[in-house]
């Protein structure tokens, strides 16, 4: 029995509208109006999410609960929430800059005509202040409002329906992280999504890195969650992905296979535990460095600076950073310089004329970014445009999620993110005309039984073992699910790396190849070894200046494989997978 949200009278019960206008608008603050309803009479009133009830024609509410229940409206000061929204005029000025350059800057064509909405999300992280102060801010996006025009002809609507959400830009209000990590141009916010499966505004949106956020309620506790489920990996991983980690295969044949490392993930007994493991844990410690190593360039460019720079001429060996101890090194593009690890710095020689950034870890911790130029500077430029490359549409891609107790996978919980990501991308390629990846004539649009039979299959061939409520699959065993393709009889050619994530550049060259200069869409892993997305576009701008790039913002548009409505744009420096793999 649906009800809609006006008083009326059944069989089963009267459910009474109270309208409590308890608190009037005052100076500086927003009200907030809330709907509750409760089971009994004048007590346990709980929030309804405005996300779960249905507008009717004649503009009032329906909720699509079909128990019995009592009804009251509640009008609050944005001031008196637990975790409150924000009033866009409350938020930092520099956070509101960042997010409105972002919005009219980077050419997304379905924000054409977009603005900031007046709500802002706080999100924390328990890294950044103890998380007793926001880490980031989640802008909604919606349409510009314009006035309604009054016409006494009966046809003044306008010819298209329009969207009234349009997706969302998180800044980070820290240095710790990209100036924007995330944004999406479609639907409602994560912060939204997560309070609807939360069943209550009521949350603090607690942020792990990309891929993972969790709602947690006044004594802490998690109570959703939205995106992967975390794995404890050890520390171990990081040097061994100094390795061979590539895995390459051309016509069903095996032409290199990655090493496997003695290590394994496992599960944590707690979301306490967790926590503590991301706070002081060996593992998250390093990998939020290398995050705040990565995120140092933009911000330095935001200020109108620019990281060191190492100058050496064509040819010429040279030794940089006498005076450290490098222990690791990342150098964005190889063919500008030659480097490695010396008995004191690094020893250098230039391949080509040009600029690369570099990036080093020191013995005993820290690092910094550097410029290496090769040759003699030119004049400079600055920020140049953002450039755009798509690998199909979103209407390609398939809506396919891990599924809940599926035999052969995890009994008491999810199939996995790895398995998933590997059916979109049969999916995909069965939609293309290589048919049999997935059976069943027509490639499904969602989940059904061939779906599931791709899932079940690869599942064990990836390694994927189960954690808490999900499964989790090790990087180096990722690369396995192509077998797939050939116990379809179905060709595939599939080329893999994997690595760290914010320090290693080659898992994600490899997957912009793919889409850039392939079109492919590519299977890629984002956050701190958290997920397993599957990315259809890509987006940079670089800041160029003497001639040379300085820095290069990157955003993969991924399908998250949770069978979401709307894509998501996500940092493209976390990926730590990449791969550029083809049917034919």
């Amino acid at each position: 029995m649906n009800k809609s949200l006006s008083v009326y009278k059944s069989k089963v019960v009267i459910a009474s509208l109270l309208a409590v206008l308890a608190v009037a608008r005052v100076q500086a603050a927003l009200p907030v109006i809330h709907l509750e309803k409760s089971q009994v009479v004048g007590g346990g009133w709980q929030d309804v999410l405005a996300g779960g009830l249905i507008v009717t024609p004649d503009g009032g509410l329906m909720d699509t609960d079909s128990s019995q229940a009592f009804y009251r409206l509640r009008v609050r000061s944005i001031a008196d929430i637990s975790y409150p929204t924000l009033g866009l005029g409350e938020a930092p000025s520099t956070a509101v800059d960042i997010a409105v350059e972002h919005l009219k800057g980077c050419l997304e064509d379905s924000w054409d005509g977009a603005e900031l909405g007046p709500v802002v999300y706080p999100v924390y992280d328990p890294s950044v202040n103890g998380g007793t102060q926001p880490a980031y801010l989640e802008f909604k996006v919606i349409p510009a409002r314009v006035q309604a025009v009054v016409s006494n002809t009966p046809f003044n609507s306008p010819p298209v329906e329009s969207k009234s959400e349009l997706g969302f830009i998180l800044v980070s209000l820290t240095r710790q992280d990209m100036p924007i990590p995330e944004f999406s141009t479609d639907g409602p916010t994560r912060v939204e999504k997560l309070r609807a499966l939360a069943k209550t505004s009521q949350v603090k949106a607690v942020r792990y890195g990309q891929g993972i956020l969790v709602a947690e309620n006044a004594k802490g506790e998690a109570v959703a969650n939205l995106g992967a489920t975390p794995f404890k990996l050890p520390v171990e991983i990081i040097d061994f992905s100094t390795n061979k980690t590539e895995s390459v295969v051309q016509g069903g044949q095996v032409i290199a296979v990655p090493d496997v490392p003695n290590i394994t993930g496992q599960e944590y007994a707690s979301y306490e535990q967790f926590k503590t493991d991301y706070m002081t844990g060996p593992l998250y410690p390093k990998l939020r460095g290398f995050l705040g190593l990565a995120a140092q360039t933009a911000w330095l460019l935001r200020d109108g600076m620019l990281p060191g720079l190492l100058q050496m001429d064509l040819q010429n060996p040279t030794n940089f950073l006498t005076s450290k101890t490098v222990v690791r090194f990342d150098v964005e593009n190889p063919a500008v310089v030659s480097l490695q690890i010396g008995k004191s710095g690094l020893d250098a020689r230039g391949l080509q004329v040009g600029g690369t950034l570099l990036r080093v870890l020191y013995a005993g911790g820290g690092g910094d970014t550097f410029m290496v130029r090769v040759g003699n500077p030119v004049a400079p430029l600055g920020w140049g445009s953002w450039h755009t490359y798509y690998a199909g549409a979103w209407t390609d891609q398939k809506l396919y999620c891990q599924k809940y107790g599926l035999a052969g996978c995890c009994s008491s919980g999810y199939s996995g993110c790895g398995p998933t990501a590997w059916a979109m991308f049969y999916g995909y390629w069965d939609g293309k005309g290589f048919s049999g990846l997935i059976g069943g004539g027509a490639t499904p649009m969602y989940n059904d039984t061939y779906v599931n039979s791709c899932i079940q299959y690869v599942f064990p061939l990836v390694g994927t073992f189960c954690v808490g409520s999900s499964g989790a699959t090790d990087p180096w065993n990722m690369h396995l699910g192509w077998q797939w393709a050939t116990h379809q009889g179905v060709g595939i050619a599939s080329s893999t790396t994997w690595g760290v994530p914010y320090l290693g550049s080659g898992p994600r060259n490899k997957a912009i190849q793919a889409i850039r200069d392939y079109g492919r869409p590519a299977l890629v892993g984002t956050g701190y070894y958290a997920h397993y997305p599957f990315a259809y576009g890509y987006k940079y701008r670089s800041y160029v200046s003497w001639g040379i790039t300085w820095d290069t913002q990157r955003y993969w548009k991924v399908n998250n494989g949770q069978g979401d409505s709307a894509p998501i744009w996500v940092d493209a420096d976390s990926c730590w997978f990449g791969g550029n793999s083809y049917c034919y």
